[in-house]
């Protein structure tokens, strides 16, 4: 049997188009989800992306701030007509920090050549940790201290990485060279920021509960508003519970950016508390309709082709019904040829009897012979009746016995009308109901 392509398509096109519909239905559907998955992944790193933006924007405003703060005490030194004391440089700081609600959240402090510790002022307290006298060597390394040294040859500002204070916060300190308005070196200025007043700037906004943000210095040590995490003591009892390492983050979900503020290189990370997971209810919810669009197709296709099969099978019922039919009607007429051919020889066979019956009669001077012919004359004639109404009716099962009595009535009146005869005819008229 040879497979015809051309009439299956036609037999199924229906189920081909649909089916075809169906599966460019579902790309289409695939690559609707895919856009939207894409998209709001993009709308997550986005936001992500704004946010660390935006800390690093607060970072760099307080960074310039303390700069700011910083300049103006080297200025006020420098112009001063001699070299300022402890009380003159904290009357001048806490004037210079009461519009920024610096508080005690900065420390000033001044070293001369050798490294020690000549005072220690806040806007409100003196030597609060107890410093003076100290000398630098004995809490900054050889390397810083060289650095320490070949600041005070010139005029640049340097920002250190945070440490650890003895007063008990985490610090960024700047450092300057200490000279006087004759140009004579002292020593070097060591104004100490709260990293915690620095780093605040990047937990007031509206999206804290969403976000973690990671600090670090150029060698990698990490610290939050509360400590410094360089290996030093820690004089700080309070801890950041924002700080990054509190929660579980993978390192490469979060987002770096560098930036460089007087010498000084920190790494500022910001990443989601949590992993964001984008949302797959609507790709869900598409899939769920497009799955139900399909079960019903197939519901569809199914009912379509039983529906059809059993089309096909009262198509073929009816056809051989009108063969059968057709071969029926050709055996009635056989039938009625043949029932007409019994017919006509019965009625001949009849009227050969009587014909014979009356020859004999007419022949026979014999009275009683001649009754006896008669008799049974009358009793062929009455099934010749019987027999001509039977088959002059369209059905056979059955004749009208009022025509049929009125001429076997006829036919004895006939037979016996004679001179010496004259019968008398009742017809009941019960017979009016046959």
């Amino acid at each position: 049997m040879q497979f015809d392509a051309n009439s299956m398509f036609k037999k199924y096109k229906i189920q081909f188009f649909l089916l075809f519909f169906l599966l460019i239905g579902g790309v289409f559907i695939q690559i609707l989800v895919t856009n939207q998955e894409n998209a709001e992944k993009q709308r997550i790193q986005a936001e992500l992306q704004k946010s660390h933006k935006e800390v690093v924007l607060r970072i760099e405003t307080g960074i310039n701030v303390y700069a700011t703060v910083v300049s103006s005490i080297r200025s006020y030194i420098r112009n001063s007509e001699s070299f300022p004391s402890g009380l003159q440089l904290q009357s001048y700081l806490k004037d210079l920090v009461a519009e920024i609600d610096f508080n005690d959240s900065i420390v000033l402090s001044f070293v001369d050549t050798s490294h020690v510790f000549q005072y220690v002022v806040t806007p409100y307290q003196i030597d609060p940790a107890g410093l003076v006298g100290k000398n630098v060597k004995d809490f900054r390394t050889k390397k810083e201290i060289a650095k320490l040294d070949e600041l005070m040859k010139s005029e640049e500002i340097l920002l250190y990485s945070p440490i650890n204070l003895h007063e008990g916060w985490a610090a960024f300190p700047f450092d300057f060279a200490a000279t006087d308005n004759n140009g004579i070196v002292h020593g070097y200025i060591a104004p100490v920021l709260s990293v915690k007043y620095l780093l605040s700037y990047s937990y007031k906004s509206n999206d804290d509960s969403l976000f973690v943000h990671q600090f670090s210095d150029e060698n990698g040590v990490d610290f939050s508003r509360e400590v410094v995490y360089d290996n030093t003591p820690i004089y700080n009892k309070r801890r950041d519970d924002q700080f990054y390492l509190n929660f579980n983050i993978d390192k490469s979900q979060f987002v770096y950016s560098d930036i460089d503020f007087y010498g000084l290189k920190l790494t500022i990370g910001t990443a989601y508390k949590t992993e964001f997971i984008p949302s797959n209810r609507l790709a869900w919810t598409t899939y769920f309709w497009y799955f139900l669009l399909c079960f019903f197709t197939l519901v569809f296709l199914f009912q379509y082709a039983k529906n059809n099969k059993l089309r096909l099978e009262n198509k073929e019922a009816l056809i051989s019904i009108e063969e059968q039919n057709i071969e029926l009607e050709s055996n009635l007429e056989n039938t009625q040829v043949l029932i007409k051919e019994v017919h006509h020889r019965v009625k001949n066979n009849m009227q050969i009897m009587t014909s014979l019956m009356n020859l004999q009669s007419n022949e026979s001077n014999n009275e009683e012979v001649t009754e006896v012919l008669e008799v049974c004359k009358g009793r062929i004639q009455s099934m010749a009746l019987v027999h001509e109404k039977l088959y002059s009716n369209k059905s056979l099962a059955s004749i009208r016995v009022k025509d049929y009595v009125e001429l076997l009535v006829g036919y004895i009146e006939r037979a016996f009308d004679s001179e010496n005869s004259n019968p008398e005819k009742r017809l009941l008229l019960m017979l009016n109901y046959f």
